[in-house]
């Protein structure tokens, strides 16, 4: 039997340094993230032999977008100078409709919304003249018809496309502070952590750097969307204070249950099936502390 490939974060720094040839993650502390997502997704992640495969590459491609992200950074001063100024921001908690009003939303000329294949691939940044014909974009398709194949009905569930808007959770993926990783797996010490003890502060610093790279060549007023911002609209109001907030709203007992079914259908890409029943309480709890801080902070 092959031995099991390491999620150890040290690593898979190492592997992304020599992928890249690059050296320099930038500022705030990821590490300390990374070492709980990979302690909990080792711990309780119940990764099949696959899963961990994909996982790690996920993981990769985090700190490689990271460090040629901060590359950028440095040879392009401009990128740094660029103003991200009151962005549109929806927070509806998942499954409440966001996704379709961001998409509409995005339909105006004059808003700029984060597109999929510029999130997955965001280096070198996306230019005007090519925004509609980069080379990316293919490549996106390739990867997105993998996942179907893999989740065969994961395109009604949630629509895919390199054209498409894409959330907040996935720029924010390479600060290893970032709920998509809690809804792609059970890790429910990750998720404790995540949502009782890290500083977002320094995530969504690198939200910013983020948008400022892409905004680089291709300018526009931001609509984001995400409901991770729900957990934390301290950190993200005080990175975005100009920022126009709009929430979503649904049953929430509805809400619950399409976000169970998102779960065990994204779960089983990766690792072996939990019991329904306790991934429909791990949602009733930390929804229950989203709709708390958010109510705070009204």
């Amino acid at each position: 039997m092959l031995p099991a490939l390491s999620l150890d974060p040290e690593r898979l720094m190492e592997k992304a340094q020599r992928q890249t040839g690059l050296a320099d993650f930038g500022e705030g502390d990821f590490r300390n993230g990374l070492e709980h997502l990979t302690a909990d997704l080792e711990g309780q992640g119940k990764l099949h032999a696959l899963g961990r495969k994909i996982t790690r590459g996920r993981l990769l491609k985090a700190l490689s977008n990271r460090l040629e992200i901060e590359d950028w950074r440095k040879r392009e001063p401009g990128i740094a100078e660029q103003k991200i100024e009151r962005p549109i921001v929806f927070m509806g908690m998942g499954r409440t409709g966001t996704t379709i009003l961001h998409d509409l939303m995005a339909q105006d000329p004059a808003n700029r919304a984060p597109l999929t294949w510029e999130v997955d691939d965001p280096c070198p940044p996306p230019e005007a003249a090519s925004h509609a014909t980069d080379s990316r974009i293919a490549a996106h398709e390739a990867r997105s018809a993998q996942v179907e194949r893999l989740i065969p009905n994961f395109r009604s569930m949630h629509p895919m496309g390199p054209h498409l808007p894409q959330e907040c959770v996935q720029i924010l993926e390479p600060t290893f502070a970032c709920m998509s990783y809690q809804i792609s797996y059970h890790l429910p010490e990750y998720a404790k952590w995540l949502h009782n003890e890290a500083d977002l502060s320094a995530a969504y610093r690198f939200h910013r750097r983020f948008l400022q790279h892409l905004q680089w060549k291709t300018p526009g007023r931001w609509v984001l969307k995400s409901p991770c911002h729900l957990w934390h609209i301290e950190a993200l109001m005080a990175e975005y204070p100009d920022a126009v907030l709009v929430q979503t709203h649904r049953d929430p007992l509805k809400v619950v249950a399409s976000l169970t079914s998102l779960g065990t259908t994204l779960h089983a890409m990766c690792a072996r099936p939990m019991p329904t029943h306790e991934l429909a309480q791990h949602w009733a709890h930390w929804n229950g502390v989203a709709y708390e801080r958010g109510l705070r902070a009204a």
